[in-house]
This record gives C-alpha cells, sequence and structure tokens, in this order.
C-alpha cells in the first residue's frame, strides 16, 4: 500500500497544486464581479469562514466577503467566486 503525502506547513501547502491561489476582493473588485456577471452575493457558491483554504492564505474574511480563488490548470487558468459564509 502507498501512502499518500501529507501536507505538514503553511508554507508547503501555499505552493502545492491542489491548493488553488485564494484572495479576498476589496468592495469595489467585488462590486464590479457582480455587476460583470449580473448577479448578488446569493447566486455565488458558499465558502465558509473557517475553510482550511482561507486559513492557509491568512485571509481574514467575514460573512458576505467574496473570495477569488485562482486555478490554474495545464492549458488555460480560471478565477472562481466563492462568498463567505458563517
Amino acid at each position: 500500500m502507498v501512502k499518500s503525502k501529507t501536507i505538514k506547513n503553511k508554507e508547503e501547502s501555499i505552493g502545492h497544486q491542489l491548493v488553488p491561489e485564494h484572495i479576498l476582493l476589496t468592495d469595489e473588485q467585488a462590486k464590479e464581479v457582480l455587476d460583470k456577471y449580473n448577479i448578488t452575493r446569493d447566486n455565488l457558491p458558499k465558502i465558509k469562514k473557517k475553510d482550511p483554504a482561507l486559513t492557509i492564505f491568512d485571509i481574514k474574511a467575514e460573512e458576505g466577503d467574496i473570495i477569488k480563488i485562482k486555478r490554474k490548470e495545464e492549458v488555460a487558468a480560471y478565477d472562481y467566486y466563492r462568498v463567505v459564509v458563517k
């Protein structure tokens, strides 16, 4: 049986390919995203305030904040958005 590698510390987690970069948007940036896609915060997928990824990137988010997740694949990069919930 092969044991999977565990991530032992924050620095190792940040550079890990399975942990995409998470960015807390400013109020202005959040408004731009909502306007661009003609949606409200209620239309966004959710991310919990205590999500491990927010801890890894030392993000101090409050309920209602919007997080941008930058995922990179071999051929393209995509931005995803999540609203912070309790």
